[in-house]
Parts: structure tokens; sequence; C-alpha cells
């Protein structure tokens, strides 16, 4: 049976995501993108740390050598909770253009993708056409696989790393690429599923579980789904107690719970209570993957 449970409520200034679980610390990291924050809350304790940039928080990973690489604007930053000021600037991308990170995550070989959108005036109304889908390798090369989107926002691979799946929020599709895991080129995309706004609200960020289904939550749609990526089909829905969600991911110590985070960005809390919280949803009876680490200097 399906428990949900608001577990830190209503915590995020505006907008909380991507929210990674970090089993050697027994924590869950989770940015306020709009706000600047990296919260590492500790499940033991209740305590969060925050670390914060004055610029978008977009997501966070762990470093193979300590910390963490997250997206602070542009950039991305390998930084620390112990002495987050002294940060380095790994690359920055799209110069010139009007466009923030989004999501990120890494290969098992220690490559870090990420995702652009074009910067928003109100949600989920951004610039439009200016999104890519980058890679930074271990050497430091920086390199463009997806241009021309709109909200690129949120990639898993297949459990054997030869697919790896996108989400472009706008307008609401779910990719497939053809993925080497030797040389980390991605080729032949072709679209999973479409996701119209009007029937599912916007598709937002994704999880993979063992079996290789797609985890997504919707925001505006108020539920997290299981997709089949090999026919496209919605095989299981969880109804969330907001309709503001935003990302979701595997977390506890057998990576057996969702973790879900959410939106409070213009939300009236006397109609939408738990709007900004992060909850966690056991007995899915699902597993997913810990985070692999960047593995460059």
């Amino acid at each position: 049976m399906v428990k949900i449970e608001n577990i830190i409520p209503n915590i995020a200034k505006s907008t909380a995501e991507g929210p990674v679980w970090l089993q050697d610390i027994n924590s869950l990291v989770f940015v306020d993108t709009y706000g600047g924050d990296f919260n590492f809350w500790n499940a033991e304790t209740k305590t969060i740390d925050i670390v914060h940039y004055d610029d978008f928080a977009t997501f966070a990973v762990p470093h193979a050598d300590g910390g963490y690489v997250g997206g602070v604007g542009k950039k991305l930053y390998h930084f620390t909770i112990e002495d987050p000021t002294n940060f380095k600037v790994l690359c920055e991308v799209d110069q010139g253009k009007q466009t923030r990170i989004v999501d990120g995550k890494c290969d098992s070989r220690g490559r870090v993708f990420f995702a652009t959108m074009g910067l928003e005036s109100k949600p989920a109304v951004p610039v439009l056409e200016q999104a890519c889908l980058y890679s930074l390798d271990t050497d430091g090369t920086v390199v463009c696989h997806d241009d021309g989107m709109h909200i690129a926002n949120s990639m898993v691979w297949s459990p054997d790393e030869t697919k790896l799946y996108l989400t472009e929020s706008i307008p609401g599709f779910i990719y497939q690429y053809d993925y080497d895991i030797n040389t980390g080129k991605t080729s032949n995309r072709k679209i999973v599923c479409y996701l119209p706004h009007t029937e599912h609200g916007i598709v937002d960020r994704m999880a993979v579980d063992t079996e290789g289904f797609l985890w997504n939550c919707y925001y505006r749609g108020g539920k997290a789904t299981r997709i089949d990526p090999k026919t496209g089909e919605i095989v299981r829905t969880i109804k969330m107690p907001t309709s503001t969600v935003t990302c979701v991911c595997f977390g506890g110590k057998k990576y057996d719970e969702l973790y879900i985070s959410s939106s409070i960005y213009e939300q009236d809390l006397t109609v939408n209570p738990h709007a900004g919280s992060v909850f966690r949803v056991s007995g899915t009876g699902c597993k997913g993957f810990a985070p692999n680490p960047y593995r460059g200097k």
C-alpha cells in the first residue's frame, strides 16, 4: 500500500526541485531554484544545511573527489557544504543567451549531463528555441548534444545505459536517444511519448527505476506517473497532496522510496496548503539507483 508523507512542509521559498538522496550522509539534497539555495536535509536530525549563491540553484550531484557539482545559473560549480565560498567553476554555457541550467545527472563513467531552458517571463513561459542538452566530460570537454528546444529539462539512462531519456517540458515530450557509454555520444532522437499540458499538467523532472520505467512529476498536474518507455504508456499514477509537484528521485537505504518536491511560487496556502513541501512516498514496490558522481577535476 502506498504511503505519502509530507516530511518537509512548506520549505521552499519559491520552487523546490532536484531531490537527490545521499546515502553516505543519510540526507536529501534539493534546490530552491529561484531562491538560490542548495538544501541538505538530514533524515535523522531533520536539520537543514543551506548553501546559497546569488543565482538560480538548479541541481546537485556528488563529486568523486568530495563535495558536489551544482548548477548555478549558466555555470557548473564544484563546491562543499563546509566551505561553499571556495568553489571552482567547472564550465559555463550559453554566453549571450537568455537561458539557465535546469537539471543534471551523471552516467556511470562520471560524465555530467545537464540541460538548459529559455528564461521565463512567468512559470513555464520561456524564451523559445534556446534550450540545449549538454555534457561535461571528465576531461573538462563540454559537448552540446541537442539544441533548439524550449525547456530541455531532466534526463535519465536506461539501466543498461544504451538509452538516454530527456523531458522537454514545453511542449511536453519525452525523448529517447541511443547512447554510447564508451564515448558519451547520443544519436537517433525519437519521441517516446507526448504528454499534453491540458491533460497532465507540465511534465517536469524524471527518475528511472531498476526495471527501466520512467517516473515523472507534473507541475500543475498534482501527480507522479510511471511510464513504460517501450510503449510510451502511463502504467501507474500516484496522486499527490499538492498540484505543484516538480521532481522525483529514489532514496532511502534501499532506494525504494520516492522523494518528491514541489513549488510554492504564486500559491495561496489556504487553497494549496502543501505547496512548497517535500514528500516521501513508500510502498510502491519499485527501486531506483544511487546517484553517480562526477569523476572529473
